[in-house]
């Protein structure tokens, strides 16, 4: 599931379950098929902020979905509300409010204020329909992920019983005192400050740490990662025909 909460309206739940969906399909390879059902939190209704909940399902390229858990569960491990003054905030956040900026016409700064959550993320087999640009060969012939995990110590398989990744948990990356260096995907590599996606031997690129001054801090470009503020929009980002 994929919680949120804010000083939205009733109106915009739409265009937020719609950028939700938008970066979900994102977090472990570039768009994946994904379903978001929303719903609003039934405890919120008299409340003045308003939550919204959402069950998702995110179709990975065959024999990655427990890599593609594992990232979500690491993009989403932090507090879900500010202020983040001892432990940082998620990566999933700072990706949630560049979906909203680039799909809605909802102000990405009111994610600031939000609460963000997920949780209960796992894997395992269904029967599903999917388009033809969707069939299994294709999603694993242009998929990243093969070549970003590479080298990597594999995830817990489907089926383990954390619901979220913590630093003590079977879900682990061996760098928990580096996340640059656990960022698997360009995306949660510009969602972690500082940190910088290079090229490594053998044609691929990996997330390593870079540096910060009063001046300059290191960046992941917008070809490796479009979905960043500072990126320009695209005309996949033009959510209305005007």
């Amino acid at each position: 599931w994929f919680y949120v909460k804010g000083s939205f309206t009733l109106g915009s739940l739409g265009d937020i379950a719609f950028a939700t969906r938008e970066m979900l399909a994102n977090v472990c390879d570039n768009n994946l098929p994904t379903l978001a059902l929303a719903r609003q939190a039934i405890l919120t209704i008299t409340e003045p902020q308003v939550g919204l909940n959402m069950s998702f399902y995110v179709l990975p390229p065959k024999g990655f979905s427990h890599y593609c858990v594992a990232m979500l569960r690491f993009a989403g491990f932090g507090p879900t509300a500010p202020p983040f003054t001892i432990t940082p905030a998620p990566p999933i956040r700072q990706m949630l409010q560049v979906s909203v900026g680039q799909n809605t016409g909802l102000n990405e700064g009111l994610v600031d204020d939000w609460v963000v959550d997920i949780g209960n993320v796992n894997c395992g087999d269904l029967m599903v329909s999917y388009g033809s640009g969707d069939d299994p060969e294709l999603l694993l012939e242009r998929s990243r992920m093969p070549d970003e995990w590479r080298g990597r110590e594999e995830p817990a398989p489907c089926g383990s019983l954390e619901a979220k990744w913590v630093p003590s948990s079977s879900v682990k990356f061996p760098w928990e005192e580096e996340p640059c260096k656990a960022a698997a995907s360009p995306c949660i590599c510009a969602s972690i400050r500082a940190c910088r996606f290079v090229p490594v031997p053998g044609g691929r690129k990996r997330c390593t740490n870079g540096w910060e001054t009063a001046f300059d801090v290191t960046s992941v470009s917008c070809d490796d990662c479009p979905y960043q503020p500072q990126c320009p929009p695209t005309c996949k980002d033009a959510y209305t025909p005007c």
